[in-house]
């Protein structure tokens, strides 16, 4: 089930990113990149994706085309989905960890995480695992 969220995730960013030229956020910067489901809400990414007027897509700002890139039922202990404040939750109900490569230098880094940093490609996405917690042996990543 994991996999295929992260699969999910990661193939309707990359659509986004083809109608777009952007990745699916409204933090675009010069240097570094953006993580999601820590310190700000994975919802932001979801707002975007689903055409949600929202944080990270008020007034529909990224995706003004209100294209619909990826939907998912409710969130249930022990199956994935979309939490009441719209953010993607793993089957553990912790949301999912989304880089997104904001600098574009098509590296996703992830600065204070024994993931690193130069993990090719545009988005990586991981779940904190049955331990629910990030940046731990148990994580499942996207990128391996």
């Amino acid at each position: 089930m994991v996999k295929a969220d992260m699969q999910a995730l990661i193939e309707a960013s990359r659509l986004f990113y083809t109608d777009y030229g952007i990745w699916p956020c409204k933090n675009v910067v010069e240097e570094g990149d953006f993580r999601y489901g820590q310190e700000v809400p994975n919802r932001e990414v979801m707002n975007v994706l689903r055409s949600i007027s929202g944080p990270g897509n008020e007034k529909d700002a990224v995706n003004p085309k209100h294209v619909v890139f990826i939907e998912f039922g409710p969130y249930q202990p022990g199956v994935s989905g979309l939490s009441d404040q719209g953010d993607i939750l793993d089957p553990w109900g912790i949301q999912y960890q989304i880089v997104l490569d904001t600098d574009l230098n098509t590296v996703c880094d992830i600065p204070d995480s024994l993931h690193g940093a130069g993990i090719p490609g545009g988005i990586v996405i991981w779940s904190c695992g049955p331990d629910r917690v990030s940046d731990t042996p148990d994580d499942i990543l996207s990128w391996k």
